[in-house]
């Protein structure tokens, strides 16, 4: 079907009927609030999203309530924490972990005289969606891209108020029919692929509407999420040439000295090192040579990439009477001992020989590419709320059924003020989860509740070796020849040997970090909880 029809750019539906040219009403979304003495429906600021914020677990049916009564709209209002001011304190909104769920509020109106409020069947579907503000004050939306998450994508000035859905875009205003131009720009492969992620938008109830004289439209914002970008879309965070030369530096980098005093030749095994029997100036060398050696295996897994194993064996360790090795071999014998902890002793070379400015340079470029995978196993990609500090906005629209049966025609609302969202682990509104501690007096009464399933292996390491040998790091590896247990335990006993050990360990604590005031708080019970909480 072709339709001699467009959108003009305030929302107002433009189409042909009986020769004729006829505008229907324009439609505006804008943010709406209640006003705490009369409970008088209000315009939010900017015509922005307004947020409440609800700890009622049924909060969707509370706010309903609310709607429907002058002291409800009233007790609305006193939960508003953003009426679309832009605030230069900032907005910070808590997370459902902090017991805390955070709403939009708007209205659909026609933007006429008298601003009648939309009818609720003109309204298609409505969203909303959370975009970062990134550098330079742009926007940034969270996509979907060929069906997997593609992260955090910079909008141009166009894009930012583009139809979400790509398949439901149009492409830039202009003559001629809406679905010839889809579908041209379809062919020409113009078509962005990006499907902007968004929480739907609400209407509210006929008879609350009613009651607030309002098209009341509610959506729940999305602060939390566990999305990461997916496949091609993930990159892998990287490490810069700076980074990775201090991390080979001194020993694998030009022009810098390494002081072997004291290690020329040296003999030593993994007891020495973890017993401290080698005299204080020389364990202190050793030390920063084992960190060394330590980076290359857990940055780097050094000896475990034949390229970077190549540059470095390029540099030749003189072991005294002529003899040589190569670095790359030597190291990964020395790690295995000095940082893995396997038995036997190793000896150092005579001296260390510095590589030239070209082997230091192939030693950076195959240990910068060794860092890839490295960091892909053990840094996974960023999520999309996870980013400390970032300021997000959000901007809602709704999708209006058109007269002469076009595609709905979208209208956006203003963004809201900006907001960050509080990190899990701050404090929230409500009280702490109470935790009830068995009393000493009912210890024999408790009977294993849960059991562990413990193998040979584990079972040798905890009979055949003493606290100490762990303390003192001489604890030996045993061979898990013997037979596997089922070792019963009681979780509230145990809850009560962590309670008594935290206690222990905090105390310790802060005489370096003073705490204890912060952290820890204990009340005496009042006399008219102790039946509640006591036998």
């Amino acid at each position: 079907m072709r339709h001699a029809a467009d959108q003009l750019g305030d929302g107002r539906d433009v189409h042909a009927r009986g020769g004729q040219r006829m505008v229907s009403h324009p439609v505006k979304l804008r943010g709406l609030v209640f006003d705490g003495a009369t409970g008088a429906p209000l315009a939010a600021q900017r015509g922005a999203p307004a947020f409440i914020e609800r700890q009622d677990q049924e909060f969707v049916q509370a706010i309903f309530g609310e709607l429907r009564s002058e002291e409800g709209r009233k007790a609305l209002a006193g939960t508003l924490i953003s009426d679309g001011t832009l605030n230069p304190q900032g907005l910070k909104l808590l997370q459902p972990v902090h017991g805390v769920f955070n709403v939009a509020l708007l209205e659909a109106c026609c933007d006429v005289f008298g601003e009648p409020r939309v009818e609720a069947t003109r309204i298609e579907s409505a969203g909303l969606v959370i975009r970062r503000v990134g550098a330079g004050n742009t926007r940034e939306a969270w996509v979907r891209r060929d069906g997997k998450v593609a992260g955090w994508v910079t909008l141009d000035g166009e894009e930012q108020e583009r139809e979400p859905d790509p398949g439901r875009r149009e492409g830039p205003a202009g003559p001629g029919p809406a679905d010839v131009r889809r579908e041209l720009l379809r062919l020409m492969r113009a078509t962005s692929r990006d499907q902007e992620t968004v929480t739907s938008l609400f209407i509210a109830p006929p008879d609350a509407c009613a009651a607030a004289k309002r098209t009341v439209l509610y959506g729940l914002l999305q602060v939390a999420s566990g999305e990461a970008p997916e496949g091609a879309s993930s990159t892998a965070p990287a490490f810069d040439d700076a980074q990775v030369r201090s991390l080979l530096s001194p020993y694998f980098a030009a022009g810098k000295t390494v002081d072997w005093t004291g290690l020329e030749g040296l003999s030593v095994t993994y007891q020495d090192v973890a017993q401290r029997r080698l005299p204080q100036a020389k364990h202190d060398k050793l030390a920063l040579f084992i960190d060394f050696l330590r980076g290359l295996v857990a940055v780097f897994d050094a000896f475990q990439v034949p390229a970077l194993m190549t540059a470095m064996n390029r540099v030749q360790l003189d072991y005294g009477n002529g003899q040589k090795r190569p670095a790359g071999t030597a190291l990964s014998g020395l790690a295995d001992v000095l940082v893995q902890g396997k038995t036997g002793t190793v000896v150092l070379p005579r001296s260390w020989t510095h590589p030239n400015a070209s082997e230091a340079a192939q030693v950076l470029q195959a240990a910068k590419a060794a860092t890839a995978p490295r960091m892909r196993d053990l840094i996974p990609p960023e999520r999309r709320f996870e980013r400390r500090g970032s300021r997000y906005v959000a901007r809602a629209f709704v999708r209006i059924h058109r007269e002469d049966g076009c595609p709905p025609a979208i209208v956006w609302s203003e963004e809201s003020a900006p907001f960050t969202i509080a990190a899990w682990h701050e404090r929230g509104k409500r009280p702490p989860v109470l935790i009830p501690l068995p009393s000493l007096k009912d210890l024999s009464a408790f009977k294993p509740n849960v059991t562990f399933q413990v193998p040979p292996g584990m079972n040798e390491l905890l009979n055949k070796n003493s606290p100490k040998d762990f303390l003192e790091g001489s604890a030996s590896t045993p061979a898990g020849q013997g037979i596997g247990w089922l070792c019963g335990f009681n979780i509230p006993i145990i809850t009560l040997c962590a309670f008594i050990v935290l206690n222990l360990f905090l105390s310790l604590l802060n005489i370096v970090f003073f705490w204890i005031a912060l952290i820890k708080i204990c009340i005496p019970i009042p006399a008219s909880l102790r039946e509640r909480f006591e036998d």
